[in-house]
């Protein structure tokens, strides 16, 4: 401890005043839930990891297979009696957009304001959307754009 006060040029310590603000991160984020019976708070405890990771806002949780394997995949090592997690979550919009093609074999979604695929005239064309947010009963509005006008699809 002596080692990390000199590296970290701490001069002293005082503890919080409050914890409340750390208390209502851990609510926030699910760690901590109220018992509605006794009014207190516990600690809430998942059989598995995956099920602990809370996303920050404008992320979303990967799949199981990629946030266990996530950190072999980057090149890390993990030690035994370890769990190791590496990008659990990553930047995403609310939805992805991908084009539905025989001929593609796009894996990342389109990117706003960014030409998705193209199609000779009279062809047709198809996107699958992936709700990120896992809504239920949500509707996709789609809007597509020639020279001399504009329609809209369902």
């Amino acid at each position: 401890a002596n080692e990390a006060k000199i590296n970290g040029r701490y001069v002293g310590f005082r503890s919080s005043l409050s914890y409340m603000e750390l208390r209502n991160m851990q609510s926030d984020i699910g760690f901590i839930s109220r018992d509605d019976n006794t009014g207190n708070y516990k600690c809430i405890r998942p059989s598995r990891t995956y099920d602990a990771i809370v996303c920050p806002p404008g992320h979303i949780k990967q799949n199981e297979d990629t946030v266990v394997n996530g950190c072999s995949l980057a090149g890390l090592r993990c030690d035994a009696n370890f769990q190791c997690l590496c990008r659990p979550c990553v930047k995403a919009f609310d939805v992805d957009v991908f084009p539905k093609s025989e001929s593609s074999d796009r894996t990342a979604p389109c990117k706003k304001m960014d030409i998705c695929a193209t199609k000779e005239q009279l062809s047709l064309v198809s996107f699958f959307f992936v709700d990120n947010l896992k809504r239920d009963n949500v509707r996709f509005d789609v809007r597509f754009v020639e020279r001399d006008k504009t329609d809209y699809a369902d």
